[in-house]
């Protein structure tokens, strides 16, 4: 029986693990501008600080380049919940399972992903792993990795203006102003961070068993610059500025990203105290995405009984039967942790 080693990637098998995966994931672009954006997108800290590429390989041979499965793990800060205490740690955000076709019904994913959890549940202060199956519910959950709800809401953008001015003069309901939205930076947003985080972590130490990982600037950063490589391919746009709003009159921040890949844009965090506020965020989100020339905004895990209640008929709710979020918590204490704040900046 073949031996097998996971190992982290050398340089070539790092860039032979981009050339394998190009014809799945690089869909749109040449494999030279494939390995473009992934050498882009590690130079940012994100990555280059947190990410581990690893390679599923023969014992016998661990530098060949005849690769079995490969994927990549991004250290990231999370919190949870352990008898009304919070535990502070890292999560590793499982990304780019990838087996080439030529290797495929051996067993080589399952083998690999087995490893690559015990090799993560051995780094120091290592208390949870994440990833997003495209796989279905079953073949993560066997190996550790607990679905959990995966809940998208998707609001159309009105073709026409009158359709627009409509669904604005709507949502702007009660309040009736849209005053004292200003726009967020990468720089700015960054400092909101410093006090949104506070407020999780505030929240998971109150709600018995629940987990969270924990939105960081570099996270956006990374985020953001996988948008401007898009926007610069798709639509000759040379710098996106703005990632978002902030109303502090609301108490309400939204954070979000560019795909002109799929023609979206995502909300990867949107937080509003009051339904007022949700609305605010909500209008400067469809104006960034006709003005963009997005045809859809797509929110994760949408707070439908809180802030959202009121807009809601707005929206299509419904369950991904893609990039099904899922948990492997291994840290103190024992059972299930609900996964709070599980929106698209958690994705990798």
């Amino acid at each position: 029986m073949l031996e097998l080693l996971l190992r982290e990637a050398t340089p070539d098998q790092v860039l032979k693990t981009w050339t394998n995966s190009h014809n799945e994931w690089g869909k749109g672009l040449s494999l030279s501008q494939y390995h473009d954006r992934e050498r882009f997108l590690s130079s940012y800290p994100f990555a280059k600080q947190g990410v581990t590429s690893w390679v599923l390989v023969p014992a016998s041979d661990p530098t060949t380049l005849n690769i079995l499965s490969a994927c990549e793990t991004y250290a990231r800060p999370c919190v949870a919940n352990n008898e009304g205490e919070l535990v502070e740690g890292k999560c590793f955000s499982v990304a780019s399972v990838f087996t080439p076709e030529e290797h495929r019904g051996m067993g080589y994913a399952r083998t690999m992903m087995t490893k690559v959890l015990e090799a993560v549940k051995a780094k120091e202060g290592a208390i949870a792993s994440t990833l997003y199956s495209d796989v279905g519910p079953l073949f993560y959950a066997k190996l550790g990795w607990v679905v959990h709800p995966s809940v998208t809401a998707r609001l159309t953008i009105p073709q026409s203006d009158d359709a627009l001015e409509a669904l604005l003069s709507n949502l702007l309901g009660p309040t009736g102003t849209n005053d004292g939205v200003t726009t967020l930076t990468i720089d700015t947003a960054a400092t909101l961070l410093q006090f949104d985080i506070p407020h999780i972590k505030a929240h998971i130490a109150s709600t018995p068993s629940s987990f969270a990982v924990l939105p960081t600037p570099e996270c956006f950063e990374w985020m953001f610059a996988r948008s401007q490589f898009y926007a610069r391919h798709y639509r000759n746009i040379q710098q996106l500025s703005v990632c978002g709003v902030q109303c502090p009159g609301f108490n309400a921040f939204v954070l979000w990203a560019h795909d002109f890949k799929e023609g979206v844009l995502t909300v990867a965090r949107f937080w509003a105290a009051s339904e007022e506020g949700a609305r605010v965020l909500l209008i400067a989100a469809i104006k960034e995405a006709k003005s963009a020339g997005l045809s859809e905004i797509r929110l994760w895990d949408p707070n439908l009984e809180g802030s959202l209640k009121g807009v809601q008929k707005h929206f299509q709710v419904e369950n991904r039967s893609s990039s099904l979020s899922s948990l492997a918590y291994f840290g103190p204490g024992v059972g299930e942790r609900k996964w709070l704040y599980n929106e698209n900046y958690a994705w990798v």
